[in-house]
């Protein structure tokens, strides 16, 4: 409704807590012919891909191709300890990392059961040894119901990280990143995600899925499942479609937790999805003489398969101790975070 008078269009909207959100509209009146929406397929089959109906413009046919790569390094994971840190920020713990200060080092943003979104301060040091102050258990004062899940990525192509966070009931909230990778400014925008919902205990996670060039969504769930949404651009900006409930035909059990890091330094996304049961699996981008489905990835499950990883099993990955390659940080039920050092050659 036009809640302050200026004949645009305001947004109010409530929450789980009872708190109603206001979103005032800044922006110029203009009309925007979206594409009709399309059936949402339930299964994923060569089948179902072939009876598509024809692809509006705006979201381009996935593309299996094999893009320039160097040559990789397959991670080597190393338990350092299961208490990083000293770290206790309560059960059902989900980790990103991101520089939140501007000091050029990684900060922690954490998740838990009850809500909460943590920022936790790194004062120096690396690996095991960081320092960790709590700055706040509200970070962007953030109160929006159970199973907070933040993720750090590019969303909107501006080359700096903006951040998501899923949550207990399904829906994600976006905060757009007006500052710089090093100072950050986070303004709340939900425009892009009216409409999604990921299934209870949502995680999103960000990938161009399609080769189109823009960052599309995949959403864990509960059920265990990873659903895939397309981003369509229009006059207005952009928002998701729902394409697949499961995406790549995944059932990890119940939690499905997906990341997305280059974890082999090909220079391509790897997938990786972690589980309640503490499973994790990995996904590498297929090349044309590897491709047996129509989603352009394949199983590589060498990364972990020697790992004894706790109940959880929600993965993030940065270069913790500074020697060019990606750590590992998984968050667990219980609520420490467990660190594994990268230590390929």
């Amino acid at each position: 409704m036009d809640v302050d008078n200026d004949k645009q269009t305001d947004l109010l909207m409530g929450d789980e807590e009872g708190h109603v959100l206001f979103w005032r509209n800044a922006g110029v009146q203009k009309t925007e012919q979206l594409p009709e929406p399309e059936p949402v397929l339930v299964s994923n089959t060569l089948e179902d891909t072939e009876e598509l109906p024809e692809q509006d413009e705006d979201v381009a046919e996935p593309v299996v191709s094999a893009p320039k790569t160097q040559e990789p390094t397959p991670p080597l994971f190393t338990l350092v300890t299961d208490q990083f840190g000293g770290i206790q920020a309560g059960r059902r713990t989900t980790p990103t990392l991101l520089d939140l200060d501007g000091d050029n080092d990684f900060d922690l943003l954490l998740g838990n059961r009850i809500g909460e979104l943590l920022y936790l301060v790194n004062e120096g040091g690396q690996g095991a040894t960081i320092t960790w102050t709590l700055a706040t258990r509200n970070f962007l004062d953030y109160r929006n119901g159970r199973y907070s899940a933040p993720v750090a990525a590019d969303l909107d192509g501006d080359d700096d990280p903006d951040l998501l966070v899923g949550s207990a009931n399904g829906s994600i909230r976006y905060w757009e990143n007006k500052g710089t990778k090093q100072f950050p400014d986070f303004i709340a925008n939900p425009a892009p995600f009216l409409g999604v919902t990921g299934g209870s205990n949502a995680v999103p996670a960000v990938l161009d899925l399609n080769n189109d060039g823009y960052s599309d969504l995949l959403v864990g769930n509960f059920e265990g499942n990873l659903r895939q949404f397309i981003r369509l651009n229009g006059q207005n900006g952009f928002r998701f479609k729902l394409m697949h409930r499961r995406f790549l035909n995944l059932d990890v059990g119940l939690g499905a937790v997906p990341s997305v890091a280059d974890l082999n330094n090909d220079a391509q996304p790897d997938l990786v999805v972690g589980s309640d049961r503490g499973q994790l699996i990995s996904f590498v981008p297929a090349n044309t003489t590897e491709q047996s489905s129509p989603w352009g990835w394949v199983n590589n499950n060498e990364y972990f398969k020697e790992l004894k990883l706790p109940l959880g099993g929600y993965p993030a990955f940065a270069d913790l101790d500074g020697d060019g390659d990606l750590d590992m940080l998984v968050g667990t039920e219980s609520g420490p975070l467990s660190y594994y050092r990268n230590d390929a050659q």
